[in-house]
């Protein structure tokens, strides 16, 4: 029996089906472990824990899409915390003195390199099928939220502090496809005038959800994973589906939801 599993983020498991629920069609069992906001921790954590229970072989297929470095998971109150970048929805949970006592730029990197390089270890000793996909580039500490190209040259003296530890985890960072954020939308969440809808401060026109839409999910494994076809009629389905979510008729479509293959009794 084909197996798949996938890790990642929201751009793994979203309101709407992603690359991973693309993939899942094509495979006699699939779970999808991705969490929105999920950072790299609660990414290793999970496949550490789907491992233990399934123990992967051979004939299994592993998908990481690796998240941003500059994120925090906690295991509180029985669930998962998982806020996102520490810029962003993370400010509701770590404050600006969390921030400053505890959270720099090249303890999340080798933070997060080892964490990677140790899965990549696991899956390579299974001998299963994997994969390492990214949402942003891996080796720019992106908070996802301003200018890519401004925040690079702000971000100088940060991409010096990780220059050595990037060169560490060279050939595990070599391994990791195209990301996202840089094959889809050429560093500009806005770049694809899809969903379009006026902005509630200015008025203007902008993309209302930045999270690839399921067209461009399938674009990105057509470019980043050749090795898997896609059939007539899942291509049908997902442009069907694109469109439905472009006229909001999707949340009323009871067909699919993004529970379908979230795993069961996940600790």
């Amino acid at each position: 029996m084909s197996r798949l599993f996938t890790f990642g983020c929201s751009f793994t498991a979203y309101e709407w089906p992603t690359w991973a629920d693309i993939l899942g069609r094509q495979f006699d069992f699939f779970e999808n472990w991705g969490k929105p906001g999920a950072g790299n921790q609660f990414i290793c954590n999970s496949i550490a824990e789907a491992d233990a229970k399934y123990n992967f072989g051979k004939d299994d297929t592993i998908i990481v899409m690796w998240s941003s470095m500059m994120r925090e998971d906690r295991y509180i109150q029985n669930g998962w915390l998982t806020p996102g970048n520490f810029l962003g929805h993370g400010k509701e949970y770590y404050s600006e003195e969390f921030q400053k006592k505890f959270i720099t730029v090249r303890g999340c990197y080798i933070r997060d390199l080892a964490s990677m390089y140790l899965v990549y270890t696991m899956l390579k000793n299974k001998g299963c099928n994997f994969h390492f996909l990214s949402m942003i580039d891996i080796n720019f500490p992106s908070d996802m939220y301003t200018n890519y190209f401004i925040q690079k040259l702000k971000l100088q003296k940060e991409l010096d502090s990780i220059a050595d530890v990037l060169d560490r985890y060279k050939d595990l960072i070599e391994l990791i496809k195209p990301s996202v954020h840089k094959v889809i939308f050429n560093y500009d969440w806005q770049s694809r005038k899809l969903f379009m809808a006026p902005s509630s401060k200015t008025g203007q026109l902008h993309r209302a959800d930045t999270h690839p839409l399921p067209i461009e999910h399938l674009e990105y494994l057509e470019k980043v994973l050749p090795e898997f076809t896609h059939s007539t009629e899942t291509k049908n389905w997902v442009k069907q589906v694109t469109d439905e979510v472009c006229s909001l008729i999707f949340y009323k479509n009871t067909s699919w939801n993004p529970l379908m293959y979230t795993p069961k009794n996940r600790l």
